[in-house]
């Protein structure tokens, strides 16, 4: 998949890899992948920083993600 040099960066920081890590030993699971299909971008915030935030509400909350992937699940926009 193309990314945005915006959320490139966000994406491959040491931040989100941590913030992965720590989702990952606390829900047993990996977070949902990013994609531009689940995350878009939200006034000035880029895609990445979207889902960024979305990730640091479950750690904070204590919940794992509620969001069923359009992109990554059944019945999804590519047919699988």
């Amino acid at each position: 998949m193309v990314v945005a040099k915006v959320d490139s960066a966000i994406l491959r920081s040491d931040e989100m890899w941590e913030l992965w890590e720590r989702y990952e030993k606390k829900f047993g699971k990996k977070f949902i992948c990013f994609n531009y299909c689940d995350f878009q971008r939200n006034g000035d915030k880029c895609a990445a920083q979207v889902y960024k935030e979305e990730l640091e509400k479950c750690l904070r909350e204590g919940k794992p993600t509620s969001i069923v992937s359009k992109w990554c699940g059944p019945n999804d926009i590519i047919g699988h």
